[in-house]
């Protein structure tokens, strides 16, 4: 059950999806699919998250915002997102937060470093071998910083 309150489609969990950006038909598709959520804002796809906003296919975050199938972040990790890459044209997101990274590519879902071991060895050296690689590159130096 969908219902207005404060310029928002509000679910029976305090879901909510914003009046100005989604339809009441949009609100209640994503409403079905969130499962185990509660206080999250404009989410859709999601399981057992709390007061996360704008977010996409993740598990067991709270107070995320903007992620993509992440899980597990009891905080808003930084990330690194980049769009156009590999051989599938598609986006890759790396997550991290103190000493915890999470790299979703695709169907790999996994650490930094499991990451760089996996481009390794599927590229061998390949062109998006080296993209994969800048970009791994560019997220270790933002951890450092």
């Amino acid at each position: 059950m969908i219902n207005v309150v404060n310029g928002y489609y509000e679910d029976n969990y305090n879901n909510k999806w914003d009046c100005d950006s989604f339809t009441q038909k949009h609100a209640e598709e994503c409403a079905k699919t969130l499962i185990n959520c509660i206080n999250c804002i404009d989410c859709r796809n999601c399981i057992d998250c709390r007061n996360c906003s704008g977010c996409s296919g993740c598990s067991g975050c709270s107070g995320c915002s903007g992620c993509s199938g992440c899980s597990g972040f009891q905080s808003n990790p930084n990330r690194l997102i980049l769009s156009n890459i590999g051989s599938r044209n598609d986006t890759t997101y790396i997550y991290w937060l103190c000493d915890r990274t999470e790299v979703i590519c695709g169907c790999f879902n996994g650490s930094l470093l499991a990451f760089e071991k996996a481009v390794i060895k599927t590229h061998e050296g390949n062109e998006h071998s080296q993209r994969y690689l800048q970009l791994i590159n560019q997220a270790w130096l933002a951890m450092e910083i």
